[in-house]
């Protein structure tokens, strides 16, 4: 419940730094908002300018085309709103990981809560049409996802993993990092036998990088 308090506040916070003027909009964001109108009318990954989206991974500007074929909404005009949800999410993902913990402390949960709905760093990425708003609550489902992989150690955990990783890697290319960490996690993973360990570190790496590999 205070997951979803601090959420809806989250909410409201970017509502009151956005209703004036919109959503910030930056070159980049351009180039997301017109990518995304693409996909939607034409299917096609063209920017603005008719060529294809070279410089910036595609799952952002698919993300958006969702929305704007399931809400009929624009990317510029309604940006704001998409960023209001993520950031909400963002809260209510992070009170839930803080509730799993071991030393679990309800004051220091509240504290961290506000710490993010309060946070200058994240107001800004979230006021903007960036694709750091999606990238930030794709980092936290990858906390979940291999916090449920090392309560299991099975193969349907962690290609749900490599999935998340998959998708992180084609939202911002610094989702490369994400495959390098969970890499890193399982060679450091005691439980697992030697021979378990390298397949599914095989089958990570494989799975992780498929979608940027098609990408490029």
């Amino acid at each position: 419940l205070d997951s979803i308090i601090a959420a809806l506040v989250g909410f409201y916070a970017i509502y009151l730094f956005t209703w004036y003027s919109g959503v910030g909009i930056s070159p980049d964001s351009i180039m997301y908002a017109s990518t995304a109108t693409n996909i939607q009318a034409h299917g096609s990954l063209l920017t603005f300018n008719k060529t294809p989206l070279v410089f910036f991974p595609v799952f952002y500007p698919f993300f958006l085309s969702i929305f704007q074929f399931i809400f009929r909404v624009n990317p510029i005009t309604d940006g704001a709103i998409i960023n209001e949800f993520l950031f909400a999410a963002v809260i209510f993902t992070s009170g839930w990981i803080m509730s799993k913990f071991v030393a679990h402390s309800q004051i220091y949960k509240w504290i961290i809560l506000a710490a993010i709905i309060l946070s200058p760093g994240l107001l800004e990425v979230y006021t903007y049409l960036w694709s750091e708003t999606l990238f930030v609550l794709e980092i936290l489902f990858f906390i979940v996802a291999y916090w449920r992989y090392m309560h299991t150690h099975t193969t349907k955990a962690l290609m749900l993993v490599a999935i998340i990783t998959a998708i992180s890697c084609i939202t911002r290319y610094a989702g490369v990092t994400i495959i390098g960490t969970a890499g890193l996690l399982l060679l450091l993973d005691n439980e697992l036998p030697i021979r378990k360990k390298i397949i599914h570190i095989l089958l990570l790496g494989m799975v992780s990088i498929s979608l940027l590999v098609g990408n490029l």
